[in-house]
Formats: C-alpha cells, structure tokens, sequence
C-alpha cells in the first residue's frame, strides 16, 4: 500500500478512519440528514473543523461533501451516493474521503451500506474506509487465486507459480486459440472440445500480444510506439492461421501507416491488454482508445476498444456481472439485454466492432465460469477468434482460473517469443 498522505493511500484507495485535518484538495465525506442539522458524529466534525454549512444537508460545502442518510432505509442513500460519485468524476482536482456514512447514528450497518459505493471502487479520486473496500471487494476474492492461498491442481497449480495462478493475457490468447477452427465454420451448439488439436492461435493473438508488448516498451503509450509495435510483429508474423484483413494487411507493410477510419472487431480483440494494466477506470478508456484509433479510428471501432477494455477492468475489480452490464450499456449504448439464447438463431459472421463486442459480452454475463464462457461465444455462430478473444478477456479477469490442462495446451501452441511476452506483462502488472 503507497501512503499518500496521513488520511489516504492508494493502490488500493483506502481514507483513514481518522481525520483531524485535511491537506489542500482533500474533501470530507460524511453523513448527514436532509435539514443540514449536523450535530453528531463526522457531521458535527464536518461543521466545526472543515466548512460543512448549516442548514446544508446535500453535496459541496467548504472542505465537505454532505450525504444525507436519515430520511429512510438504504434505498433512500443510494440515488445520493450515485449523485456523489458522478460529482468526484468531474472534479479529479479534488481527493474525496469517504466516512462510514450510514454507519453511526443512523443506525445502518457496513454491510448494508458499502454496497452502494461499488461503483466508487474505479474512481481515483474516492477513497473509501477499509471496511467498505473489503466487504465490496469480497464477492472477487472468493473466486480470486492470490499470494498465499493454496491453488487445486486442476486449476493450474503446476502453471508456474506454487501459489497462485492469474491467466492476464492468455485468456485472451485461449478464446482466440479456441474460436481459431470455427471462424468460417459457425458451430451453432455449446458442445465444443476447447483442446481440438486443429486449433492454433490467430492474428488475434499477435496483436494481442504487440499491444502488451507496448505497454511494456513505451511507458508514455504514444501512437508512434505502438505502430512501431504492431507493424513489427505483424511482418514477424505474415501468415498467421486466418490471415490478417486486407486493409490492415496493407497497413501492417507501409512505411508511414496513417488510420483508415475502420470499424472493424480488430480494434477490439487486440485491446485486452489495456483492460488489464491500469489502476483506473478513466486510464483505461483512454490507453484503449489509443489503442485503437491507429488504426481503427472510427467512433464505432474506438468504442468496441474503449467497452472491451473496460469490461476487463470492471471484471478484474471486483464489479459483479450487473455491474459490468449496467456500465457497458449506459456508456456504450449496447444493448446487453438479450441472452445467448436469444442472439444464436439469426446471428452470423459480423467483422464489425458494434455486431461483435455486445455478443462477446453478453457470452460472459450468460456464462457460469470460463470455459462455459467460450464455449457460449463460440455458439453464437459468429467472428468465433475476435469474439472468443474478447469474451476469454473478460471471463478470464472475472473468473481469474481456469483448468491447468486448457492453460498447457494453449501454452504449448505458442512460439518462445509469445510466450515470453506472456510472461513479461503477467510479472510487471499483476496485482
């Protein structure tokens, strides 16, 4: 944990329960009641030491932010809670110290209240008391492998590391290896066996891998980094099962490459490695949509990005599957109410970002584990590598395991210099 200052760290963001003073920019968040009476407790510290008004029972007063939580039962907290974090979004000037609103004389306990911050956990600028992170932060650690805990062998306790086994990047690389076969063959059943020996990974993988190349190579993520990076693996790798697209084919072999305005999945099937390597939210959309816009600068393309990358960061954090769901659609406008069930009958091949990336998430939120995730995307009938690429991202960042032998069997697909990419990105960004 990195000490920020005496009433904050981060990494993750976590405010002190005690607060005498604040530092310039730092604002304190209690509870409050609606009439601004703030007479007990972190109200009454809110008024006397840091500018919280009389009378004021609502948001921003001096160096408080008031959250009323008399008025009724949890339900009544939570559209002020919602308003809360919208506000600290539009001012990253400002440091927001959560306390146990809710928690004292209002009689409500932590685990009724912490819920309603979930959505507080990728915002940079709130910091949160330990025990709302960590009753938030439960529902990922039970299905979490992490340092000290003892890992099943059919989960992949033999994959490298005694104690642990996150599978980052090649739960991407798997989706792709998976999908490789039926690409141009539409499966339309989940009956699918994840270890075909026909199967191999695709240009999918290869950028996949360029891109978590640059994260590790250009630390300013600049444009010019990253198309050196593409370009470079894709003539390293000029005939991969599947080929490239034409116009990225052409891309890939000019010496002065400029956008060309598409739409198409590649934008989103590469960008896993974004969704993985950032400890915010608002990184994230914007690492993924540099990512993309190289090339696939079109708003559909930079979108499949941008919702890809941030599903993967949502997955990995900790945000239950309505969480993700809610987010995507809002800020997206995809429409992830349909289910599996509902796409399969009419759905085929689609190359495009906006008929591909709310199919391959919808795969994950109908999914039970990873491999049920893939072999739903799979099922679709569609763009089976992008999708399975993209689905085995997001699946892979919720699930965080995944059975040993489907991890050696795409490992052993794989050429030394992939794999020691792999190996590069899991050790320099692994929580």
């Amino acid at each position: 944990m990195t000490t920020m200052s005496g009433n904050r760290t981060e990494h993750p963001n976590i405010a002190s329960d005690r607060i005498d003073m604040l530092q310039r920019g730092e604002i304190f968040v209690f509870g409050s009641n609606l009439a601004g009476h703030h007479m007990g407790g972190a109200a009454r510290a809110a008024h006397q030491k840091f500018g919280a008004e009389w009378g004021v029972g609502v948001g921003l007063t001096g160096q408080s932010y008031a959250i009323p939580t008399m008025q009724g039962g949890v339900d009544t907290i939570k559209p002020y809670v919602d308003q809360f974090i919208e506000f600290a979004k539009r001012h990253q000037d400002m440091q927001f110290l959560v306390t146990r609103i809710g928690c004292g004389i209002a009689g409500f306990k932590d685990e009724e209240i912490a819920p309603l911050f979930r959505m507080a956990i990728p915002v940079s600028n709130i910091y949160l008391p330990q025990t709302f992170f960590d009753i938030i932060m439960a529902p990922y650690l039970e299905h979490c492998f992490y340092d000290g805990k003892n890992v099943p062998e059919e989960c992949g306790a033999h994959a490298g590391h005694k104690d642990r086994y996150n599978p980052m990047l090649m739960s991407a690389v798997l989706g792709d290896i998976a999908g490789s076969i039926y690409e141009f063959a539409p499966h339309k059943s989940t009956e699918i066996n994840l270890r075909d020996r026909r199967m191999d990974y695709t240009d999918d993988t290869i950028m996949t891998i360029a891109v978590a190349d640059w994260l590790l190579t250009d630390k300013r993520h600049t444009k010019k980094g990253l198309v050196a990076r593409l370009q470079e693996w894709g003539r390293k790798y000029p005939h991969p099962m599947g080929a490239y697209g034409t116009m990225f084919s052409q891309w890939l072999n000019k010496n002065y490459p400029k956008p060309y305005n598409s739409w198409g999945n590649g934008a989103a099937m590469r960008v896993s490695a974004v969704g993985l390597a950032f400890s915010t939210l608002e990184e994230t959309m914007m690492v993924a949509k540099t990512c993309a816009e190289v090339t696939h600068n079109h708003p559909e393309g930079i979108k499949g990005a941008q919702a890809t990358a941030a599903a993967i960061f949502l997955a990995r954090t900790g945000h239950n599957k309505e969480d993700i769901r809610r987010y995507i659609s809002g800020t997206f406008g995809y429409d992830l109410s349909r289910t599996c069930d509902d796409i399969r009958p009419t759905y085929r091949f689609d190359g495009s970002c906006q008929g591909t990336v709310p199919e391959s998430i919808i795969a994950f939120l109908d999914s039970k584990d990873y491999e049920d995730a893939l072999r739903l995307c799979i099922s679709l009938g569609g763009d089976a590598d992008t999708m399975g690429a993209i689905t085995g991202a997001i699946a892979g960042a919720y699930y965080n395991s995944m059975p040993y032998a489907l991890y050696k069997f795409g490992m052993e697909k794989l050429p030394h210099d992939i794999k020691q990419i792999i190996s590069d990105f899991d050790s320099a960004y692994r929580r």
